[in-house]
């Protein structure tokens, strides 16, 4: 049985792997010219999405010029009371939040925003990668393109692949 697992899930990631090449090559090539000016790489995800960015930043240590951006209000915490699902699910969906909490971050031209998203849906993402365009960022939105044949619920009628100078797709 776990045989069967593993082999379908590393034939998943080889067919991610081809299909993601070329986006893979233009936001590694993002990420090198921001950091090469001495910007940085901000990391952005919300409710189960900021796991990815906890991931991608190390416990110990750090990769010099990354930066997560982590919301605690928007994080699993747990599932009742102030941090639980009720409040993170809404917040998350609501329109212009992220911006009170990007409006405090150190976000410049020239930086790369990476943002994790796997609908593509909630405001939280799609309000950050519109915030950090207005800026004059290059947005890389790693989400699943399986979900831009569903309906935008988003005031501005996009996705985050479609607010997304680079999108990685999870497949």
């Amino acid at each position: 049985m776990s045989l069967l697992y593993i082999s379908k899930l590393a034939k998943l990631a080889e067919q991610a792997g081809a299909a993601n090449q070329d986006a893979f090559a233009k936001a590694s090539a993002a990420m090198a010219d921001t950091l090469a000016n001495k910007g940085l790489v901000h990391l952005y995800g919300s409710g189960h999405s900021v796991l990815p960015v906890q991931e991608t930043f190390p416990r110990y240590g750090s990769y010099v010029g990354f930066n997560p951006l982590t919301d605690p209000r928007v994080m699993w915490h747990n599932v009742l009371g102030a941090g639980g699902v009720r409040e993170l699910l809404w917040l998350e969906r609501t329109e212009k939040y992220a911006e009170k909490f990007l409006d405090h971050q150190p976000l410049n031209a020239g930086d790369t925003i990476v943002i994790f998203g796997h609908s593509g849906r909630n405001a939280s993402g799609i309000d950050t990668a519109l915030y950090a365009k207005k800026r004059g960022m290059t947005v890389i939105a790693i989400t699943a393109k399986a979900n831009l044949d569903k309906p935008a619920t988003h005031s501005s009628g996009k996705r985050l692949a479609d607010a997304a100078d680079i999108v990685i797709d999870t497949g």
